[in-house]
């Protein structure tokens, strides 16, 4: 389904014409998606179908449906109400959509929001996170602004813990100059303003800074994979499959191995060392004190 939804790559003549000769099967497949999930669901006799389509709403924010939730409503138990709270009234509140509903409590299971605004420095927050709210960072790991800092983990997908294992393989050899596919930081600002163009166009995009990987998880772990040097094949197989760990592990171990090393590379890319850095801190490869030891970034 990846490959169904318009993207921030392949926006040329070519990639724009094909998209234009399948539209019409694309629009049945996911016509077919949402029926599929209306019949399974019973959206329809509770009044639920959303007013978007799926392609346009798969993002980090899609909410999962709690186990037995589909099955109160059918038994009564749960009573399904579109809208939000315009007014309260003494043993009520009224919906904007005029439906007055009678209560005794309200609970309001709003949610939350991830931010780690505070964390930073005002030159650093600027840097990072652009007016529009979007987090400006390549392969949603670093700024090519603020050197020596990395995320893993803060980059939402529908598989967290594996992005994040991959994107932690890819920072350290980023910060220490060894990627195979180092990028400059024009072809990292470049990335970064293909992706926000296409984030802006595309709302449930926006969610959580924009820091959502999904729906484009295959393409994301294929980037690291190269950018580390992994053999991928044309026709990578594990996209017919769901993300299967063992499987980019085989192509993980296809990748030059990092080497922990004292030599200084490209300041644009290399990490810096601890003299020059107090907040970067420094490691040891094993238990032994007299290891060679190998300089870490921020990691937040």
């Amino acid at each position: 389904q990846e490959i169904l939804i318009p993207s921030p790559w392949g926006q040329g003549r070519v990639s724009r014409a094909i998209r234009w000769l399948i539209a019409p099967i694309v629009w049945l497949h996911f016509k077919m998606l949402e029926t599929i999930i209306t019949l399974q669901c019973g959206l329809a006799k509770h009044g639920l179908i959303p007013t978007t389509a799926v392609k346009d709403d798969v993002a980090c924010d899609l909410p999962m449906v709690t186990d037995g939730f589909y099955e109160a409503l059918d038994a009564g138990e749960i009573v399904a109400a579109k809208g939000e709270i315009a007014r309260f009234e003494p043993e009520a509140v009224v919906l904007t959509g005029g439906e007055r509903v009678a209560c005794d409590t309200v609970v309001f299971a709003t949610g939350w929001h991830q931010t780690a605004d505070s964390f930073f420095a005002e030159a650093d927050r600027s840097a990072i996170v652009g007016p529009d709210g979007l987090y400006r960072l390549h392969r949603h790991v670093v700024s090519p602004d603020v050197t020596g800092l990395g995320f893993v983990g803060a980059n939402q997908s529908f598989a967290t813990t594996l992005t994040s294992e991959l994107s932690a393989e890819w920072l350290v050899r980023y910060l220490d100059g060894q990627l195979s596919r180092q990028p400059t930081e024009d072809e990292m600002r470049r990335s970064i303003e293909d992706q926000a163009a296409w984030r802006r166009e595309r709302p449930a995009a926006k969610a959580y800074g924009g820091r959502c990987i999904a729906p484009f998880h295959f393409r994301h772990v294929d980037e690291l994979l190269e950018d580390l040097g992994a053999k991928l094949t044309p026709f990578n197989t594990s996209w017919l499959l769901p993300p299967d760990a063992a499987a980019i592990s085989k192509h993980l171990e296809s990748a030059p191995a990092y080497a922990v090393t004292d030599e200084k590379k490209d300041p644009a890319s290399a990490v810096t060392d601890e003299k020059s850095d107090p907040l970067v801190r420094a490691v040891s490869t094993d238990e032994n004190p007299a290891a060679p030891r190998k300089p870490l970034g921020r990691t937040v």
